[in-house]
């Protein structure tokens, strides 16, 4: 092959892969196909021998055979198989010129002829990109070659033709390029090699060898009904595809569209969130959009300001653990008891500061620092011990208070560094007198019945004040019940 010739079919390649290239991404459907290729052939130099003894070489002229570039020219019938496999029958015909000047054994000072080739293969090619606008492949071929010499002269019996057929094969590769639907161009390198052929009549054996390469420029259409085109390869035919260009990893509709399930606006093959709920709005994964970020999306959110950090429950809102109205998050005291006031840090109110909540200070109003018993009573302050009762006119505790005094021998004990007084009252009925002693028998029976509970009685005082210091009037029923009293009072 020339310089020359190999430049052009080269630069014709270029011009038409560039081409194509610029084209809108498109392929050729699956299905039968014919073709036609045309092209340049060279075929290799050869040790030719030829001889006017058909049985024998005698007298041989021994020459190398030097090839012209020549032509091909052919047929293809075959199947383009979506995978990219492509079985085809091919029918080419190839021929080159050859002359000599270097013969050995005597004769003309030149020979020169025409061989001719054609072959009918068996092929088998790859197209690697199937389904893309080019496609590159590579594939081998089997099957008979006819060798033909044609015109041979300088030959010890003169001018003659003789042909042979023999077993070929082929290599090859190149591109096959879309141009729509239903055509393909084809621009490829083959490799031939066939068995060397016996050329001989009743006068001349001539025995030569033939391998060619060639390149070629080949056309092919598709004929048979096939699937439809589909460019994007998601199984909708173009004509009926509303979203021609689907990405091969989506799952698409009957129009060609991505699915979305959930029906948020993001198509599955995107959708982060795919069971996103009815009317929710979403970001681009297709989660539903949670502005305060606590993990309840706006749509559920009944407190969408939650600050950040804050743990909340199911509908968005501070969690509240001991419902305490403080949030978890914040709640320095989380297992608050059901009911007990608190303060911004979600611990017991304690109104007077003494280190006792409300809800267990029987003595709310402690002077600011003053120390206090675990009931936070603290010096000065007294308390009613109530239901502390006793029997009609006497000093004898009844059961009940009993019952009651355990409890105050029990706080007493746990705070071991306070002394109290044991204040007995009476109403106003009867004689003064009177009253005053009993108030003091009763204030003593409290003691000794603390004493008896592990008080100790150094920690003791028994003081009666009678009628002195009522705290509601005599005058009523209800006010002399509550005259009648026993007090504790903290005298540290």
């Amino acid at each position: 092959m020339t310089i020359r010739s190999r430049t052009a079919l080269m630069a014709a390649t270029a011009a038409v892969t560039a081409a194509a290239m610029a084209m809108p991404a498109q392929a050729t459907r699956a299905g039968w196909y014919v073709g036609l290729q045309g092209g340049l052939n060279e075929a290799e130099d050869a040790s030719t021998i030829t001889s006017n003894n058909p049985g024998a070489s005698a007298n041989p002229q021994v020459f190398d055979a030097e090839y012209d570039t020549g032509n091909l020219f052919g047929t293809t019938l075959g199947y383009l198989f979506a995978n990219g496999w492509r079985p085809e029958v091919s029918f080419t015909l190839r021929n080159n010129d050859f002359e000599s000047t270097d013969i050995i054994g005597g004769g003309n000072t030149a020979a020169n002829g025409e061989v001719e080739n054609t072959s009918l293969l068996a092929n088998l090619w790859y197209n690697t990109r199937a389904g893309e606008t080019v496609q590159p492949y590579f594939g081998l071929g089997f099957g008979a070659n006819k060798v033909s010499l044609e015109n041979f002269s300088n030959n010890p019996g003169g001018n003659y033709s003789a042909d042979d057929t023999v077993f070929a094969g082929q290599a090859g590769a190149g591109l096959q390029v879309a141009l729509g639907a239903r055509a393909n161009l084809d621009l490829g390198y083959r490799y031939l090699m066939s068995e060397d052929p016996e050329l001989s009549n009743s006068n001349t054996r001539y025995d030569t060898e033939y391998s060619a390469h060639s390149l070629l420029l080949g056309f092919n259409y598709v004929f048979s009904p096939a699937a439809p085109l589909d460019a994007d390869g998601d199984g909708v035919a173009n004509k009926f595809d509303k979203c021609p260009r689907t990405p091969s990893a989506a799952s698409v509709g009957a129009d060609g569209c991505p699915l979305d399930s959930d029906g948020d606006g993001v198509a599955d093959y995107q959708d982060n969130c795919p069971n996103t709920a009815p009317g929710a709005q979403v970001n681009a994964k297709g989660c539903a959009l949670d502005g305060d970020g606590d993990g309840v999306s706006d749509t559920a959110d009944l407190c969408p300001n939650t600050p950040k950090g804050v743990t909340v429950n199911a509908n968005g809102c501070p969690a509240d653990g001991d419902k305490d109205g403080v949030p978890d998050g914040v709640d320095q005291c989380p297992n608050t008891l059901p009911g007990v006031p608190v303060e911004a840090n979600g611990c017991a109110k304690d109104s007077d500061g003494d280190g006792v909540p409300d809800v267990a200070d029987q003595c709310p109003n402690t002077a600011q620092g003053a120390a206090v018993m675990t009931n936070g009573c603290g010096e000065k302050q007294a308390l009613v011990l109530e239901d502390v009762n006793f029997e009609f006119n006497s000093a004898k505790l009844t059961p009940n208070a009993r019952t009651i005094l355990n409890d105050t021998a029990a706080l007493l004990n746990d705070n071991a560094g306070f002394r109290v007084e044991i204040g007995g009252h009476t109403d106003s009925v009867g004689p003064a007198s009177y009253n005053q002693s009993l108030s003091q028998q009763r204030a003593r029976s409290v003691a000794d019945y603390l004493t008896s509970k592990g008080v100790a009685s150094s920690r003791l005082e028994a003081v009666g004040y009678g009628e002195k210091q009522p705290i509601e009037s005599n005058m009523l029923k209800e006010g002399r019940a509550q005259n009648r009293r026993v007090e504790m009072k903290v005298i540290r």
